[in-house]
């Protein structure tokens, strides 16, 4: 009975995000964020240039006013197409301190700011930003850090606005008609000024006027909108907006696609909803015919940012974890099944939300710091659900659910730095190898992380309940030193393919990269921990310390190395996450030192051919 209402409950929970975003006054803007738009080397919908610019911008998905609330592709329609309101829009945060008393503001006076605020001080902006690039990225302070994110943002904000039109247009339509209608006579106009003859200045003036503008906006914009004519994915084959419009001068006929955006904006500042409507659904129909493949694609991608399954996720990992702490309060076995329930439904949803990101970049799980943190996280859940299917003493549940919600944290931490399904870098590009190396050694951090977290539930339930010690507790042991002799393997074999895939990129097998010796750390302390175990050197309360400790080890060659920003490896560079890796770090000895007090060796033995 209770499977039963944990189903009917997850299922009312992930069904929910199919319900369409509530428009709150505003245009529908769903069907348009399904439309497919080339950016920086990959197709993507709308929506997720939507989602990804804002949350750049602002840090968040959506947008709060004081008086009104506007999703990503709310808001992206009024940058594109009414960007005298957008700019209005306190869309822009600045935490700097130093920051904001450039432009003579405090933290007292928000941090928040609008575009039309921070366009009279773009020229200071660019300073700054300028001379903070001119300094070594790990040498860069906090403020100069942030005047290059800002100028970034500021940068990003303007191209976008350029992307459909010449910010501040109005009858759009209207007026690309007119340049296509005034094309021939104007050029002939042109000529005869060009001869010395008598010409008309009013046209010649208006057609240099009007092709100034398309080539203003080709060159600014962010995306490129306009899909080749036949169907296919020929990156090479798409155009901006102001190209797009040049290239029918040759005809004099604007193209259907070109005046489906162009009345799409006219509808959208006239406030037509229904108009508006007809028109992005007339404009879906021309890509279902003529792009059904790309249309298809992008339209999955969007109802994925739609559904965010990854959030979902962090939710039922905290109901799991919640549930089984409940267990252990009230000692009811019922909360126990409820909790591996909930964990079994966050797995199938991990696993259908990695499966639809493979689909959508066409590569293997991890292809990035955000998938390591997803797929990292998923191997570890797996691996506990595993455990706690045959010990069922909460354990295994509480670990799973611990990792897969503090994964999913970083892996959204990491997300604000824009698109998650970024194009490869060179070096990765390899799909067998992201396959079989990157795939492999990313479990061996999985399972390490996995004992570590079985460690510290030990340590902490051993510290608060002494009943624990007597039942679970004599499990526990067997369940680490399982996990740790599946990290060792996989960490073993993942080393190893990563020295084959070195040996053919770069000529050699190891080069003692910070990365390399990184993953050969976490084979040895793992190996350390065995042979230790084996040879009666630790026990029960050594095994555990040890475990925790190769937390430390993991996150180090999973992240640490990254941030020395040398090396061939060195392609996830980042700084931001230092602060929090030094917490954790310190967190993890914290929780040794307490274990070294509260743990005592009992007096039976347990895995292991010693005691």
């Amino acid at each position: 009975m209770i499977r039963i209402a944990i189903a009917i409950a997850c299922l009312l929970y992930l069904s929910s995000g199919f319900l369409p975003e509530p428009s709150n006054g505003q245009l529908n803007s769903q069907a348009m964020g399904s439309f497919p738009v080339l950016v920086n080397g990959r197709i993507k919908p709308l929506d997720t240039v939507a989602r990804n610019s804002l949350q750049i911008i602002s840090g968040k998905q959506s947008f709060q006013g004081a008086d009104s609330k506007l999703s990503a592709m709310q808001w992206l329609l009024e940058v594109l197409y009414d960007c005298s309101s957008a700019d209005k829009r306190k869309v822009f945060r600045i935490d700097n301190p130093d920051l904001l008393a450039l432009f003579g503001k405090s933290r007292d006076d928000g941090k928040f700011y609008s575009f039309a605020f921070l366009e009279t001080f773009q020229e200071t902006i660019k300073h700054q930003a300028s001379m903070a690039g001119s300094i070594e990225a790990r040498l860069r302070s906090s403020f100069q850090k942030q005047a290059i994110g800002l100028q970034q943002k500021v940068s990003l904000y303007s191209r976008l606005r350029f992307s459909l039109q010449i910010p501040g247009a109005t009858n759009v339509l209207q007026t690309l008609e007119r340049f296509m209608e005034i094309i021939d006579p104007g050029l002939t106009q042109s000529n005869l000024k060009a001869e010395g003859k008598e010409y008309n200045v009013e046209l010649v003036d208006e057609l240099r006027e009007l092709s100034t503008a398309q080539f203003t906006q080709a060159h600014n914009a962010y995306f490129l909108p306009i899909l080749p004519d036949k169907s296919g994915d020929d990156k090479e084959e798409w155009k901006k907006f102001g190209q797009a419009v040049m290239q029918c001068a040759d005809s004099g006929e604007l193209s259907s696609m070109i005046k489906s955006y162009a009345s799409l904006g006219d509808a959208f500042r006239a406030g037509t909803v229904d108009t508006f409507g007809d028109l992005a659904n007339t404009h879906l129909e021309h890509l279902q015919n003529h792009h059904p493949g790309t249309l298809s694609r992008t339209s999955k991608e969007s109802l994925f940012n739609q559904l965010k399954p990854f959030s979902r996720c962090i939710v039922l990992y905290i109901a799991a974890f919640l549930s089984i702490c409940t267990f252990w309060l009230l000692g009811r076995t019922t909360f126990r099944d409820a909790a591996f329930s909930i964990l079994i439904w966050s797995i199938a949803v991990h696993a259908g939300a990695l499966a639809t990101r493979m689909w959508l970049e066409n590569r293997p799980p991890v292809t990035n710091l955000y998938s390591s943190a997803v797929f990292v996280g998923f191997g570890a859940v797996v691996l506990g659900a595993i455990l706690e299917k045959f010990y069922r003493n909460g354990v295994g549940t509480v670990a799973a659910s611990l990792i897969g919600f503090l994964t999913l944290l970083i892996a959204h931490a990491l997300s604000l730095n824009g698109d998650t399904l970024e194009m490869m870098r060179a070096v990765l590009d390899s799909n067998f190898w992201l396959a079989t190396h990157v795939v492999v050694i990313s479990l061996g951090y999985a399972a390490t992380f996995l004992a570590g977290a079985l460690a510290i539930a030990h340590i902490i339930l051993s510290l608060i309940s002494k009943k624990y010690i007597k039942e679970p507790g004599k499990n526990i042991t067997g369940m680490v030193y399982a996990i740790i002799c599946f990290a060792t393997l996989f960490s073993f074999v993942g080393t190893i393919l990563g020295g084959i895939w070195a040996d053919q990129s770069w000529g050699r097998f190891w080069g003692w990269d910070p990365k390399e010796n990184g993953a050969l750390l976490i084979v040895l302390w793992n190996a350390v921990i065995l042979h230790a175990r084996w040879g009666g050197i630790i026990h029960q309360r050594g095994l555990m310390l040890a475990a925790v400790f190769g937390n430390i080890v993991t996150s180090w060659s999973w992240f640490g190395t990254n941030m020395l920003g040398v090396g061939l490896h060195s392609y996830g560079f980042t700084t931001a996450a230092f602060r929090w890796l030094l917490i954790f770090a310190v967190s993890q000895l914290i929780i040794m030192i307490i274990g070294g007090f509260c743990l005592k060796q009992p007096s039976h033995k347990v895995a292991g051919r010693s005691g």
